[in-house]
């Protein structure tokens, strides 16, 4: 989700202490779906994947079959997912260490880390997400061996908190890729552009591969 300037300068305290109790209001509705569109995209996955995977055992064994032997294991799950969805972020810093100090975005993040506004800098690194480009984990290279060992690790006997962490990254991954407009970006690490339809295909197939590890951790 795109935000213009004006919406950006509300994460800055000493503007928005001079902003009307209206104008802070109606700045602030964009953020908080935002942040609701944020907070849904990371719950859903892995609670939907627990509940199958807690129905489809209680429908086999019996609800007797939901042991704590059975919670532990998912717990791991879902600290492996955090671990996971948390590792994307190292484009962030990667962007904030490396970014074009000419740029106005550059600028203000490096505004905020010179005066020790941590979250001020985060929160605009968020929101312009959508303008980063050439990022080491947000590129169809890195999407294509998660996929990989995704299935690897969900297929064999590796440590769960692996397997949720693998599959936390692949998702939140896959899950940007389809709210990419620009897609080429994906594809910096390659010499040519790709073409809408091919990036469909990938788009499909990667997401299968996706799917695919699902249906494994499903089946632990």
């Amino acid at each position: 989700m795109a935000y213009t300037w004006e919406e950006i300068k509300f994460l800055e305290k000493d503007w928005w202490e001079k902003v009307p109790f209206k104008e802070k209001i109606r700045g602030m509705v964009p953020i908080g779906i935002s942040m609701l569109e944020q907070g849904i995209n990371r719950a859903l996955p892995m609670l939907a994947l627990v509940a199958i995977k807690a129905a489809r055992l209680a429908g086999m064994k019996g609800l007797s079959s939901l042991s704590w032997g059975f919670w532990w294991m998912n717990i791991q799950l879902v600290i492996g997912w955090v671990i996971g969805w948390a590792l994307a972020d190292i484009d962030q810093i990667f962007y904030a260490m490396t970014c074009d100090p000419k740029g106005e975005s550059c600028q203000r993040v490096k505004r905020e880390i010179d005066l020790r506004r941590w979250k001020g800098a985060w929160k605009i690194l968020e929101i312009t997400a959508g303008e980063q480009e050439k990022l080491p984990i947000r590129n169809m290279v890195t999407l294509l061996i998660v996929g990989i060992m995704g299935i690897w690790v969900a297929t064999s006997s590796i440590s769960i908190i692996a397997s949720g962490l693998v599959f936390g990254l692949g998702v939140r991954l896959i899950i940007e890729m389809w709210q990419t407009k620009k897609y080429q970006k994906w594809y910096w690490l390659f010499k040519r552009e790709f073409a809408l339809m091919e990036h469909k295909i990938i788009r499909l197939i990667v997401t299968g591969m996706i799917v695919y590890q699902a249906i494994g951790i499903i089946r632990m």
